[in-house]
């Protein structure tokens, strides 16, 4: 339940069907069933907000279209909240969510051997080749651990043809394979 919801609400009376309506006051979101008052909520409690449509739905109070309609939300946001209820119980809503990262691929090892080829003048690419892991990753990886990758000299247009002409004047079976290469 990690999708942030900037919910606003009325401070009229706003029916979500013949039985069920809320309103605001102050920094409070009633909610009236046949005109009794049965539950409120601060306007910024998202998960008391989600535990009582969660409600509101699965007692046959309300449909999802309604609260969808009265709220401003999507109907599969419901049934996200609904399955997850469905799932983990009530306290899903009030409990702190525990996000464990996946395990890393960037292990001490592959950053030393990715350190190496990096020394050794090699293309993030082929580094990412060799290692089997995605270049995305690597690149990451230079970022936050300072991997320090070396600065390719580029040629100028000018060593280009300087190159390309020594070539030329080369063997004429070599002229075809780096002529391939080259242009």
């Amino acid at each position: 339940m990690s999708k942030k919801y900037q919910l606003s609400f009325s401070v009229e009376m706003t029916k979500i069907n013949n039985k069920i309506a809320f309103i605001k006051k102050a920094n409070y979101v009633y909610y009236y069933a046949g005109g009794i008052p049965v539950f409120l909520h601060h306007t910024d409690d998202v998960n008391a907000f989600k535990m009582y449509i969660c409600q509101l739905y699965i007692c046959g109070s309300c449909k999802q279209s309604e609260l969808a309609k009265a709220f401003g939300i999507s109907k599969i946001s419901i049934k996200r909240i609904v399955k997850k209820y469905n799932q983990e119980g009530l306290s899903v809503f009030f409990e702190k969510q525990v996000h464990h990262r996946k395990y890393s691929v960037m292990t001490l090892d592959i950053l030393n051997r990715a350190q190496e080829m990096l020394n050794k003048g090699k293309t993030k690419s082929e580094i990412a080749l060799k290692l089997k892991i995605k270049k995305d990753t690597l690149s990451k990886a230079l970022r936050r651990v300072n991997l320090v990758e070396l600065k390719r000299k580029r040629q100028s247009s000018k060593e280009n043809v300087k190159t390309c002409s020594m070539i030329l004047d080369a063997e004429p079976d070599k002229n075809m394979f780096i002529n391939k290469i080259y242009l």
